[in-house]
């Protein structure tokens, strides 16, 4: 395969990732236009800063672990949807970052699947 026909590819297979992330879960540039391969910054504050967790949300992926989770879930004090909601959009907003110095557009590996978790019934 020559270097041109792997670009080809790869460009084709990052928009595709790139419209796989719903549009409410795209990051502002603001939050990736400092991140590259050459600058260190420290991104670990960009799901609280960049607004697209709400207070609930963050608070379902920072302050519990498998068992607390549980313990919500079977309370019925959260629920499995906003549960697996509160997560995809987290990896949503990780996935823009990480990739972002690789390509300039974020870059999912997940192929749809905040999609199948949220619309399966048994959730």
């Amino acid at each position: 395969m020559t270097v041109e026909k792997w670009k080809i590819i790869v460009s084709k297979k990052q928009a595709e990732a790139v419209a796989k992330i719903p549009l409410a879960w795209r990051l502002p540039a603001e939050y990736t236009a400092n991140v590259s391969e050459d600058v260190s910054n420290n991104v670990l504050d960009v799901p609280r800063k960049c607004g697209l967790l709400s207070q609930r949300q963050l608070g379902i992926t920072e302050n519990y672990d498998a068992t607390g989770l549980l313990e919500k879930l079977h309370s019925g004090e959260l629920t499995s949807v906003e549960v697996t909601e509160a997560f995809c959009i987290r990896a949503a907003i990780a996935q823009q970052v990480v990739c972002h110095f690789a390509s300039r557009s974020p870059r999912s590996h997940t192929d749809g699947i905040s999609d199948m978790l949220l619309d399966r019934d048994i959730l």
